[in-house]
């Protein structure tokens, strides 16, 4: 349903950019409204979201519920900006974190690889974005955040601050499987895939929430050894719930004989598919089974008419994981994230958070048990 709390035109915003003037915005903003809506009631937010061409699985209602059912400290509020019609226009989901130890912010969308705004000109973004830090004033946050993909933004709406922290690697699926694997690394790829056949291995579709289950002890397994805290059972088990039965989430498994080694966590929405979560058994990892999977996924994406695979997102002093993804013959585009600080701007993004080495160095060390509970702890305080 709708709040119809929300403010047209300039007022909605501040003081606005001026790329038409001032008689066509005032008729343009006369003609349109922001206001807050809720997309788990409102039937129009998912349709509008399944037609957008920057639309993606985290801006479905389901990843609102899932957010909200797994982490007590987040909020979504979604903006959307509407014609006289009530026709949504352009849309900006914005998620409240609530933390004293990471501070209050609004973030879009929290433990989305990929994401932009909805929108579709200047003008669209400039109208959100002032009901957006309005908001973020109203809450009292830290500062507002807004991850893209496709999106370029636009720099001086509102003078952002504007880091590349992360890139994206993605493969054109369109040409015949053979072509594909033609295009990966000789030794680095195609060995592996070739070497993962040489066991009786076949894929499985999840089928329940004890597949799940399955699926976050491996990924469990493999987190624990890159030294990053995992994500908790219950987001992976709310994506099921909220986004699976549609088929926007999938849980692709991999069994050895009777005993499932390995797993993927794949989002399908349009004619994409990205690859977001992967575990394996350590004790199985010379039988290449995560190459098995993600080979196994791209002919999945292919079959279900996608044109692209992504590989999420990477961070970009990662050395080892974007050579890893450069080798699947992929390309490269960079995730630039855009931040408006309400007030001063610390020297330190998170100061009381450890650094990703010392965070790593802790994981890697620690009991399974409390591995697991720090998991937990963490995801309490990030988005």
């Amino acid at each position: 349903m709708d709040e119809e709390s929300g403010i047209s035109g300039r007022e909605a915003c501040g003081r606005a950019r001026e790329p038409v003037s001032r008689t066509e915005s005032s008729l343009y903003t006369q003609m349109s409204r922001v206001i807050l809506i809720d997309p788990t009631l409102d039937p129009r937010w998912d349709a509008f979201v399944e037609r957008h061409p920057y639309g993606w699985v985290c801006h479905l209602s389901g990843w609102k519920r899932a957010l909200e059912t797994a982490f007590p400290h987040m909020r979504g509020h979604y903006l959307a900006l509407v014609d006289d019609s009530g026709q949504i226009q352009a849309g900006l989901p914005l998620f409240e974190v609530r933390s004293p130890i990471t501070g209050n912010r609004l973030v879009s969308i929290p433990f989305a690889s990929l994401s932009d705004p909805l929108v579709g000109e200047d003008e669209h973004m400039n109208l959100l974005l002032g009901r957006a830090i309005e908001l973020l004033r109203a809450l009292r946050g830290r500062y507002l955040e807004i991850r893209t993909h496709h999106w370029d933004g636009t720099p001086d709406l509102h003078k952002p601050e504007k880091r590349i922290l992360y890139s994206s690697h993605f493969l054109d699926v369109r040409p015949e499987p053979e072509v594909l694997f033609q295009s990966f690394h000789r030794h680095g790829v195609r060995y592996m895939i070739k070497k993962s056949r040489r066991y009786p291995m076949d894929l499985l579709h999840a089928q329940d929430l004890q597949h799940v289950a399955i699926f976050h002890r491996l990924y469990t397994i493999t987190r624990k050894k890159l030294g990053l805290p995992p994500q908790p059972l219950p987001f992976f088990q709310g994506l099921w719930r909220f986004l699976g039965p549609s088929g926007h989430v999938r849980f692709l498994l991999v069994r050895l004989g009777s005993e499932i080694i390995g797993g993927l966590m794949v989002l399908t929405l349009g004619k994409r598919m990205s690859a977001e979560a992967i575990g394996t058994e350590e004790k199985h990892r010379d039988k290449a089974p995560s190459f098995f999977l993600v080979w196994e996924a791209i002919k999945l994406a292919r079959n279900l008419g996608c044109t692209r695979f992504d590989f999420g997102r990477t961070a970009k002093d990662n050395q080892g994981l974007m050579a890893f993804k450069s080798r699947w013959g992929t390309q490269v585009k960079d995730l630039p994230q855009f931040y408006w600080w309400n007030g001063r701007r610390p020297k330190k993004h998170f100061p009381l958070i450890p650094s990703m080495d010392q965070l790593r160095a802790i994981c890697s060390k620690l009991p399974m048990p409390i591995f697991e509970a720090l998991g937990r702890l963490c995801y309490k305080h990030m988005g």
